[in-house]
């Protein structure tokens, strides 16, 4: 061991499988394993329900494991906070450590590799003598909507780059805290960790030389390979409940696609290899996935771009390199995953879709994620050089992303301001950015009484514990204009009982001469400055624009007086707020929000938005009709026969050849898919 690597430094972490003579067994012989060939000042903690007599003799340290969060991957967060040194080595309770160079060669490779978090090893199975690695790399399409895991191979015994390695590793302890497992994934875990680890741009390493032997050996008798969720395979194996936790984790994804396992996620299914074929890969078992639809949260954080989107659709701001070379060239040579957060810079993200929803509208999320949410939209133009609109590329897809944005946190362990899956919980009470990211350090939200009020003396929080419309978008708006590795360009914030056309959404952004403006959803009157109605339910706000909201929000909500009632309505003419006084619409004065007097307080132009579209309460009740989505770009209240008028959203009466046909989405092969389940890639 490199006298700069000291094992001092070292913790080596178990989870165990207790309720099995077996596995203690193993565990035991492991545990012998590692004292006999690591220095005695090596950390051993070993995570389970229960402790074993045998402990004590080789100075293990028990994290005990509550007997209902008892899973693989609650045990080893739990493993994770009890580490106090640098580096952690996690290990299975099968393995046996045979050569302490096997620790050294990990360790020795994070200290040469200080951007590496994780270096694998390999695994020698005793019964079978042979070698395993499995060192994957993701190989994910531009959507992300179909990721498949390709073999890395290495010619000799150097530690290489991957994406993926074995539950036989070394890492860096804090970043495993930063980027902890799924909990309710008490199998089935290790796909959606490291996909974590990718998209966020954490380095792995492979080193094929660094090996453990895997005692796979078990009498015929043994009772973990007859009941344990590991063991058990085919249609009747209850492991495969927790395979829906990919899906919900990563919510972009469609096909999940690995050399033993496939996640069809948009049709809830999940298949195996054929186990009782002479050639297992070559065949195909499928079962229905099991789902819980009253749980769509994520359990990992991302940033808004991936690695895999292409920089063509949200190309980065980069500063010029001395040499005059491209700063994009120079990282890209030095093989790194993420070139923004190499060159400490930002990409553009010229269309940010942000998503009104609350924790318990899980199934309007889920209805919009199989319709527009998972549809590839393709771009007709694009943006040329000098800002002019030009033709685009058949196969140009629209550059945008979405959130969901939610007043209120969807698991206790998540941290506002932080994106998960594709979901962002913020506190609609923060006003200044320096709070917001001190909110995010996972405390929750404040009391009520800590929460600015309204001049009636009411919570800003509104009733029924749900906060304004207006304070939810302002803290929308706050928490995309300061995000960390993202620049957008426009905003579009909706709600979640919205279906939109981003297609032809981009096509009339690309034709619009003054972009940084307010453009609402339900404009009212003919004059300026247009007035926003409380049930507003799109609104397009620009860069520059969104910045001049926030800050005369923020402003004005620091006032002890008047605050939030001061932006209730329009300045001058349209002020009045008595009861009965209506305008030309038909709307009293006293309905209108804050949103068109905060847009004349902070001096921001506004316009009017062509083809959106509001269900009214007696178009909600009866059967939807064609006509109201053709052609539209947005289309609000849609509460029944969603996919049927998503299939209409995508006619125009410019092309009817083209979404004539009524089968023109229904999979051949999976009747029904259709009335679940809505896609094009």
């Amino acid at each position: 061991m490199s006298p700069s690597m000291p094992m001092e430094q070292l913790t080596v972490a178990v989870k165990h499988s207790a309720g099995f003579e077996s596995r203690r067994e193993k565990l035991r012989q492991l545990i012998a394993s590692l004292r006999k060939l690591l220095p005695s000042s090596v950390v051993l903690l070993v995570a389970s329900d229960r402790s074993h007599s045998f402990f004590e003799g080789y100075g293990v340290q028990h994290v005990r494991l509550p007997a209902h969060a008892n899973g693989l991957s609650a045990g080893r967060n739990a493993l994770l906070n009890a580490v106090q040194t640098e580096y952690v080595a996690l290990m299975d309770d099968d393995l046996i450590l045979h050569d302490q160079s096997s620790i050294s060669t990990l360790m020795d490779a994070l200290r040469s590799n200080p951007a590496a978090a994780i270096a694998g090893g390999c695994m020698q199975d005793i019964e079978a003598r042979r070698n395993s690695c499995y060192n994957l790399n993701f190989d994910v399409n531009e959507e992300g909507s179909v990721i498949r895991l390709k073999r890395a191979r290495s010619e000799s015994n150097r530690c290489i780059p991957v994406h993926m390695t074995h539950n036989y590793f070394v890492a860096r302890a804090e970043v495993l805290r930063r980027f902890p497992w799924d909990a309710r994934q008490q199998v089935m875990e290790h796909e959606s960790f490291f996909y974590q680890l990718y998209v966020n741009s954490i380095r792995v390493l492979a080193c094929p030389g660094a090996t453990v032997l895997h005692n796979t050996s078990h009498a015929p008798d043994d009772a973990y390979e007859k009941q344990s969720l590991r063991a058990m395979k085919g249609a009747a194996d209850p492991g495969q409940r927790f395979m829906q936790y990919l899906c919900k984790d990563i919510p972009d994804v469609q096909r999940f696609i690995t050399p033993y396992y496939w996640w069809h996620c948009d049709l809830r299914e999940v298949c195996s290899p054929h186990y009782d074929a002479e050639f297992q890969a070559d065949g195909r078992a499928c079962v229905p996935m099991p789902w819980d639809d009253t749980d769509d949260a994520s359990a990992i954080f991302r940033p808004l771009v991936h690695p895999h989107h292409g920089h063509h659709l949200f190309p980065p701001i980069l500063p010029p390199t001395e040499d005059g070379r491209s700063s994009l060239s120079t990282a890209q040579e030095s093989g790194s995953l993420n070139v923004l957060q190499q060159l400490n810079s930002k990409c553009t993200v010229p269309l940010l879709v942000l998503i009104l929803t609350r924790p318990n509208r899980v199934a309007q999320r889920n209805f919009q994620r199989a319709t527009w949410l998972s549809f590839a939209w393709h771009a007709s133009v694009r943006r040329g050089a000098h800002g002019e609109a030009m033709q685009a590329d058949d196969d140009e897809l629209v550059p945008w992303r979405h959130v969901f944005v939610s007043p209120r946190r969807l698991r206790n362990d998540q941290r506002l301001g932080v994106i998960y899956g594709d979901l962002v919980a913020l506190d609609p009470s923060i006003t200044s950015s320096d709070e917001q990211r001190r909110s995010s350090d996972g405390r929750g939200f404040a009391d009520d009484d800590a929460l600015p009020r309204t001049a009636n003396g009411r919570s800003a929080r509104g009733d029924g514990g749900e906060p304004p419309s207006l304070a939810l978008r302002v803290a929308a708006m706050r928490w995309a204009a300061e995000l960390p590795h993202s620049q957008f360009e426009t905003l579009l914030i909706v709600d979640d009982e919205t279906l939109v056309h981003v297609g032809r959404v981009w096509r009339w952004l690309m034709q619009q001469a003054a972009p940084a403006r307010l453009c609402a959803g339900q404009p009212v009157g003919t004059t300026e400055p247009v007035r926003m109605h409380a049930s507003d339910f799109a609104v397009f706000v620009g860069r520059l624009a969104s910045r001049k909201l926030v800050r005369t929000y923020d402003a004005v909500s620091k006032e002890k007086t008047g605050g939030e009632r001061a932006l209730e309505s329009p300045r001058g003419q349209d002020s009045q707020e008595h009861e009965g006084t209506q305008d030309g619409a038909g709307h009293t004065a006293g309905q209108w929000t804050s949103l068109g007097g905060l847009a004349n307080a902070a001096r921001v132009a506004t316009g009017a938005v062509p083809n959106m579209r509001k269900l009214s309460r007696a178009q909600r009740r009866k059967h939807l009709r064609a006509d109201v989505f053709i052609d539209q770009m947005v289309v609000h209240g849609v509460g029944h026969s969603e996919y049927e008028a998503m299939r209409w959203l995508l006619r125009s009466r410019s092309f009817l050849a083209v979404w004539e046909n009524p089968k023109a989405f229904i999979k051949s092969d999976c009747p029904g898919c259709e009335a679940r389940f809505f896609r094009n890639g």
